[in-house]
């Protein structure tokens, strides 16, 4: 449990200190947006036999990048809470192999994003190009995508998490 926290932790930190250095801005998109914390969130769920867990750890994730990146409150909890579902699903349904890594993470990631500019859309009455969305997602897949697989690596050095961690 205090691995998973630990990376979710440093995943959050991870979030606003590249940001600054990679601001994703309307009128000037970067070629990098930080999604840490959901790549964190994809791969603490093997590492939590209490499923309860993760889902409370996904939903005080989410409001904790809310308070410290975003100010909407509880708006990432929830939709933490429904990545979280999400990658539930994933290692349920599929055989998670490092192959396939890039694949699941860039469906979280664009999961997050679709259900986030969708509720932009909703709250502020307004439309947000498909363009700016698929900017976004996929400007963002491959520096998440190599901290997975940073992430991963750490990972299945650890005795401890080795004999847990279902990706093949």
């Amino acid at each position: 449990m205090m691995i998973s926290i630990l990376i979710l932790t440093i995943g959050l930190l991870l979030d606003g200190l590249l940001s600054n250095f990679f601001p994703f801005v309307w009128g000037n998109l970067s070629y990098f947006t930080p999604m840490f914390t959901l790549t964190s969130l994809f791969f603490i769920y093997p590492l939590l036999p209490n499923k309860k867990q993760y889902f409370v750890f996904s939903f005080l994730f989410g409001v904790l990048f809310d308070l410290a990146y975003t100010h909407l409150l509880i708006v990432h909890g929830i939709l933490f809470v429904l990545v979280a579902l999400l990658v539930q699903k994933i290692y349920h349904m599929f055989s998670v192999r490092s192959l396939l890594l890039f694949f699941y993470l860039a469906l979280v990631i664009a999961f997050h994003e679709g259900l986030f500019f969708f509720l932009l859309s909703v709250a502020r009455s307004f439309s947000i190009p498909f363009w700016d969305y698929f900017y976004k997602v996929s400007h963002s897949i491959i520096g998440n995508v190599l901290y997975g697989y940073i992430l991963y690596g750490i990972l299945k050095l650890f005795p401890s998490t080795r004999n847990r961690f279902a990706i093949h």
